[in-house]
């Protein structure tokens, strides 16, 4: 005879994915379209099977919505990586919503945190030289206002360390940069103007340089 309980075990089947709440520094007009963008994205994943493609997919639809957000002076480049703002508090609030794992008040799993840093990983200096280029194209289009800035260079001082931070090397720093800036600059240069950052500080030493 049959054991009565053969079959009938706790169903592991995977949560349906979950709309995140809103940042609290994200451009707030542009939350309409990016519900709509995640709306999409969890219609064509359905469940948490595939979380982390689900979160990669999700940071990568965000970069034209940071983008314009930087352009228009919404955010600070280099609050778009940081922790706990930007994409990165985006991130997280994803993983909260479809924490595949027990949490404590509050707090991400283990699970949500593995995941967290492995899309980070994966998609960080993609949505930097998406945003570089986004910027690239628009100051294209524009006639040069002059010398860049305190205020600019300082922009560019973060998107070097948030880069440098990430693993490029200086080479691939400098295009980034060059097209960011729509001037020719060097790793040297990259170089000299991260050392700035802290004044008699070298923030980044000469191992790995390249």
């Amino acid at each position: 005879m049959d054991s009565p309980d053969v079959g009938h075990k706790p169903s592991c089947d995977p949560k349906p994915l979950q709309l995140p709440t809103c940042p609290h520094d994200f451009p707030i007009n542009s939350w309409p379209l990016a519900v709509w963008l995640l709306s999409r994205l969890i219609h064509h994943f359905q469940n948490q099977s595939a979380l982390r493609e689900f979160c990669e997919q999700v940071v990568l639809s965000m970069v034209p919505i940071y983008s314009d957000a930087v352009e228009k002076r919404k955010i600070k480049p280099g609050d778009v990586l940081a922790d706990e703002r930007g994409m990165g508090e985006l991130l997280r609030l994803v993983l909260a919503a479809n924490d595949p794992g027990p949490n404590v008040a509050g707090r991400l799993s283990d699970e949500a945190n593995r995941i967290m840093l492995e899309v980070r990983t994966a998609t960080w200096w993609r949505v930097a030289e998406g945003i570089a280029e986004h910027r690239a194209s628009v100051s294209g289009t524009r006639v040069s206002s002059g010398p860049m800035g305190r205020p600019r260079k300082d922009e560019v001082r973060e998107l070097i360390h948030a880069l440098k931070i990430k693993g490029h090397t200086w080479k691939e720093i400098a295009k980034i940069v060059s097209a960011d800036t729509g001037r020719e600059t060097n790793a040297e240069a990259c170089r000299s103007l991260l050392k700035a950052r802290q004044p008699g500080q070298n923030s980044v030493g000469k191992k790995g340089q390249k």
